[in-house]
């Protein structure tokens, strides 16, 4: 009787105090992944197509377009138009599908890296190559559908990527080039090399 007396409030304190630790943790584990989530869509925003879905759309797929010819996709039946697109309320999503296109394995394979180094929230859907020949570097039959998209209160913007220009013009013997400085076009440190086109 005396332990329970004298013990028994102490227990139920005890108890209390393990309860309250456990909710602690609970909601300081909670608050980390709710920072997370905040710097992803942060970042999201940032990688993030155009809010409007239109212009997402078309800038989108003039961007795809401008990759497959520098990376030598052609062909008579070669063309890329507007897929499907799907507006929610957080997202759009906006899809684009390049169809016949030829190119040999070093065109499919640059592609490929561009487009996974391009620094947008896009994937490749799916894909569907056909080589005639398994010698040499036979000309491959490309198709496939890419999907970007667009997250909910993104800054509207014309351009897809970040653009600067140089700061003077570029002759034949420069061996190197000078960028205009733009907020928007940030050089990453330690610096990584990037395209000029």
């Amino acid at each position: 009787m005396v332990q329970s007396i004298v013990m028994g409030p102490v227990d139920d304190m005890r108890e209390q105090l393990s309860k309250a630790e456990q909710r602690n943790e609970r909601l300081e584990k909670a608050d980390r992944l709710l920072k997370i989530a905040q710097r992803n869509l942060k970042d999201w925003r940032y990688y993030s197509l155009p809010p409007d879905a239109d212009d997402a759309q078309r800038v989108y797929r003039e961007w795809l377009f401008d990759l497959a010819k520098q990376c030598g996709f052609a062909g008579p039946g070669f063309e890329v138009i507007p897929g499907a697109r799907s507006v929610q309320k957080e997202f759009t999503a906006v899809s684009v599908e390049i169809k016949k296109a030829e190119t040999d394995l070093q065109g499919l394979t640059r592609f490929m890296y561009l487009f996974d180094k391009a620094q947008l929230l896009h994937r490749i859907a799916n894909l569907k190559v056909d080589s005639p020949g398994s010698q040499g570097n036979p000309r491959l039959s490309v198709s496939f559908t890419a999907e970007g998209m667009s997250v909910a209160g993104t800054q509207v913007h014309a351009d897809l990527l970040p653009r600067t220009k140089l700061a003077s013009a570029v002759t034949e013997t420069d061996t190197e080039i000078k960028a205009l400085p733009n907020d928007k076009f940030v050089v990453p440190e330690p610096f990584e090399p990037f395209e000029v086109r």
